[in-house]
């Protein structure tokens, strides 16, 4: 094996440099890049067209609102589109029901379970409207490990025990509390409540202020419908006497104000389609209202059909 004579030796300071002496460098800046708000997908949704429900990827940005970590942005106003979902048991009361809203049954962002109330056993009263973290989902060992993280109590609602769904008038609805605000539901017919009649009202409890106003059009009547038809529209209607020290509440006719969202029931998928600040900020409640009123409504019309499958009553 012939030997190696001209062995050349380099000591530290002769050894290979780089022209580029960032070479080895990762960043001049060691800090982390600055956070960037996520941004939704602009799109322009219409009635009568099918529409996908948003993504995961832009639901962070309406989940970051809802939260309060991120400010809406004022000049633009981005479009919430959630598919609903029902699994309901179509059994004799009493119904425990099972609505959400979300893009796909398996993963909703807003969940309702109906529970017993501890002041009425036999009527699943307590409703329990719970919100998912978007982006925080999968199947390893360690996201089973925490999901009871993934989702939490977004709002709960009370249905008044033993109401009177036929009764005209005004009547509270529910009680709900949002991160331990209350709120009210309620209903009014027209001879009562004048141009808030008709509607479901929210109201905001520490200052008795409107928060949203709930109607149905175009023949909406429950969840059992077939096939559903209609539409459930929000509106926030404005008081006219609010700027007045003294007086009653002048409440514009709902009908006639800006929408905040509605429920479209004319599709293959009831699709809620969200597209105002307003209600971006606020969707734990509005949510929450809306998916009462399609729990009080559907057992309204349940008892009439209860009723009318009886024999006429004959003195």
């Amino acid at each position: 094996m012939p030997i190696r004579t001209n062995r050349i030796v380099r000591d530290a300071n002769q050894r290979f440099r780089p022209n580029d002496p960032r070479t080895a460098v990762f960043a001049l800046n060691e800090r982390p890049p600055a956070y960037k708000p996520p941004v939704p997908t602009e799109r322009v949704v219409l009635r009568g067209r099918v529409e996908s429900p948003t993504l995961e990827r832009d639901l962070s940005y309406f989940h970051e609102i809802v939260t309060g970590k991120l400010e809406p942005e004022k000049d633009k106003s981005p479009t919430l589109v959630l598919n609903l979902y029902r699994a309901t048991l179509t059994h004799q009361r009493p119904i425990a029901e099972r609505l959400t809203l979300g893009q796909t049954a398996g993963a909703p962002y807003y969940a309702l379970y109906a529970t017993p109330n501890t002041t009425s056993m036999d009527e699943f009263n307590t409703l329990v409207i719970t919100r998912r973290s978007p982006n925080a989902g999968g199947n390893s060992d360690a996201w089973r490990q925490i999901h009871s993280a993934v989702y939490s109590d977004a709002c709960t609602s009370i249905i008044q025990p033993r109401l009177n769904l036929h009764a005209s008038g005004s009547m509270l609805i529910a009680n709900l509390s949002r991160a331990g605000l209350p709120y009210t539901l309620s209903w009014s017919d027209r001879s009562t409540a004048g141009k808030l009649g008709d509607c479901f009202c929210v109201w905001d409890s520490r200052d008795g202020s409107g928060v949203a106003q709930m109607y149905s059009e175009e023949g909406w009547q429950s969840l059992d419908d077939s096939p559903l038809k209609g539409i459930i529209r929000i509106k926030r209607s404005r008081n006219l006497n609010s700027d007045m020290l003294n007086g009653a509440p002048d409440f514009e006719d709902p009908r006639f104000a800006p929408e905040l969202a509605y429920l479209d029931f004319s599709r293959h998928s009831p699709q809620f389609v969200c597209q105002n600040s307003y209600a971006h900020e606020n969707m734990d409640i509005i949510a929450a209202a809306l998916l009462t009123v399609l729990v009080v409504m559907t057992r309204k019309m349940d008892q009439i059909r209860e009723m009318g499958s009886l024999p006429a009553y004959r003195p």
